[in-house]
């Protein structure tokens, strides 16, 4: 699977058809290493294939051992749905939960790990505004399976607990956003090489607890600056768009995508058109083997239509990222598990139709420029 193949996420109308694409293409499925580990070609290192230029990395193109493909690595999405006396009106409760149930049940999702919680639910509620209280799911992480309840047990408990459901009372965001993030940083804490997702959708603006939209969207943003997770923001009729923008934009996912009432009714939202598997394409795990050297690694990136691959070099840290030069580096440097593109590349691949990214092993790593 090509990195284009990945960050190609969706262009989606309708809840069912977003959500599906989404995870279909950037989570659905774990891609493991493609492309084998045999040897790398003359093109990019040494051999001058045609259109190429020459070598990429070295003159004697032994030093490439191997070669993979970047891949998916597994998506874990944290669901937090807005159960609040307000998603009653309007029909907007049963038009949301019932494509929420028809997307589980589509085969295509199969592989999808996925957590819910309602809000307010239980403790997760005003007046304690208990982030804590608010971090364990209704139902916990599981994976979904192409099969059908009750054989997907994810599935079944998944539909089980929305069935169970019934709006009821304010929107205490700031706790059970704020809980979500703590649920996937704590799974990436403990899972690095995983990515993590926060999903709220919701159908109001915030009270109960903290209404400052600004400390609400502090909450994404430490999530994503402490374990990368992103957070998207889907709001219903009724919600304040401009509020959950700034929420957005703090989970590093650009803006809200608001649904109309009749989009409500009709269950055709087009809530995740513009979305991207950001970070998706621009992450790959390290092989677990202990000939790796991770001072001879490399990144190749080949663009469309028969462009010259280009190098990209390593840089010691996401700090020392920018948006002047082409870079990636490890997630842990003295023990890396994975590399990753820094932001200016990341957005370079997935911008460009049947790209390539290729990490080469064997060769002398070289520093970005």
């Amino acid at each position: 699977m090509t990195s284009r193949n990945v960050a190609r996420c969706l262009v989606a109308t309708g809840l069912l058809s977003a959500f599906g694409a989404y995870f279909a293409a950037c989570g659905g499925t774990e891609t493991n290493v493609s492309g084998g580990t045999g040897g790398t070609g003359g093109e990019l290192f040494g051999g001058g294939g045609p259109g190429t230029g020459g070598s990429v990395l070295d003159p004697d193109a032994s030093c490439a051992k191997a070669s993979t493909q970047a891949f998916l690595v597994p998506v874990n999405m944290f669901l937090l749905f807005d159960k609040s006396t307000s998603m009653l009106a309007d029909g907007k409760w049963i038009a949301a939960t019932n494509a929420l149930k028809a997307f589980l049940k589509d085969p295509k999702v199969a592989g999808l790990r996925m957590a819910l919680r309602f809000f307010p639910d239980n403790t997760c509620d005003a007046p304690s505004c208990d982030i804590n209280a608010c971090t364990d799911p209704l139902v916990k992480l599981g994976k979904l399976t192409a099969e059908s309840a009750p054989a997907d047990t994810q599935e079944a408990l998944l539909i089980e607990a929305i069935d169970g459901a019934q709006p009821n009372g304010a929107t205490p965001m700031y706790a059970a956003l704020g809980g979500a993030e703590q649920a996937a940083s704590k799974h990436l804490a403990a899972n690095p090489s995983q990515k993590g997702v926060v999903i709220l959708v919701t159908d109001g603006e915030p009270n109960g607890c903290e209404t400052d939209v600004g400390k609400i969207a502090g909450l994404a943003q430490q999530a994503f600056n402490t374990f990368a997770v992103t957070t998207y923001v889907v709001g219903l009729d009724g919600a304040n768009k401009a509020q959950l923008d700034q929420i957005a934009a703090a989970g590093q996912t650009g803006e809200s995508f608001f649904v109309g009432l009749g989009g409500v009714e009709e269950a055709r939202w087009q809530v995740f058109e513009s979305i991207q598997c950001k970070g998706l394409a621009c992450q790959s795990k390290l092989p677990a083997d202990e000939t790796v050297d991770p001072n001879k690694v490399n990144v190749v990136y080949t663009p469309s239509g028969g462009q010259e691959p280009v190098l990209i070099g390593q840089v010691g840290s996401a700090e020392e990222c920018s948006a002047e030069k082409d870079a990636w580096y490890y997630d842990v440097p003295n023990a890396p598990t994975s590399i990753l593109l820094c932001p200016a590349s990341c957005a370079k691949i997935e911008g460009n139709a049947q790209a390539k990214l290729e990490v080469v092993f064997g060769c002398a790593t070289e520093p970005a420029k």
